[in-house]
Parts: C-alpha cells; structure tokens; sequence
C-alpha cells in the first residue's frame, strides 16, 4: 500500500518535517511562517516538480506501507 507524503525543508531552521498532507502543514507552520497558502499549494503541480520559495522547500512523495500490521504478523 502507498500513502501521500509531503516532506518540507524549513529553511530557516534547517529542519526538516513529514505530513500526510497540505491540510497538516498548516497544523504546524502559519502560511506567514512558510510564505505560501493551502490554496497555493493545492494548485501546484507537484508532478512536475518541487515547490521551492525563500522560507522552504517542499517535497511530494509515497510511503510504502506493509499490508499486514506489524504486530502478531
């Protein structure tokens, strides 16, 4: 099984931060602190590449999941 990952790189702090989703970045960071809106982000095309500003970079990828959970299995 797969699942959406977006991995963005705080500039800044120079950490680095996994979300299973644009609406869970906006959990965390204001779209002050990233330069950028959930708006603007649901229109990038991350298909054809990253999205890079000033404050971060961020980064569209897939999580491989085990179909059996880990435990007993």
């Amino acid at each position: 099984m797969k699942a959406t990952i977006y991995h963005l790189f705080d500039k800044k702090s120079l950490k680095h931060h996994y979300f299973g989703s644009i609406v869970a970045i906006f959990t965390v960071f204001a779209p002050e602190d990233i330069q950028t809106t959930k708006r603007a982000l649901y229109k990038f095309d991350f298909d054809s590449g990253d999205f890079r500003n000033d404050h971060v970079e961020i980064f569209k990828g897939e999580v491989v999941r085990s179909k059996h959970s880990e435990s007993g299995k």
